[in-house]
């Protein structure tokens, strides 16, 4: 699973290529530098996202488990987002 990886090495895939999470992570990161945290959390959800776009040979099979993950994730993110906007 993604927490697998130190923030550094999270940090050198998101350079490399996270599609449009790439984009709005080193965006959101330069404004406010807490949200680095999400680093993980947003290669997870891009990996979902990357393939619902651009099925691959052989299909991604979540488990629940990961599924449970991924919205428990983009709920923090939205949640981080709303309360720094406000």
């Amino acid at each position: 699973m993604v927490d697998t990886l130190k923030y550094k090495d999270w940090s050198e895939v998101a350079k490399k290529d996270l599609h449009g999470a790439k984009i709005l992570y080193e965006k959101a990161s330069t404004h406010d530098k807490e949200f680095r945290k999400f680093i993980k959390d947003c290669a997870l959800l891009n990996g979902y996202y990357i393939e619902t776009r651009y099925p691959a040979e052989d299909p991604l099979i979540a488990e629940e488990e990961d599924v449970k993950d991924g919205f428990k994730f983009a709920e923090e993110i939205i949640s981080f987002i709303d309360m720094s906007i406000q």
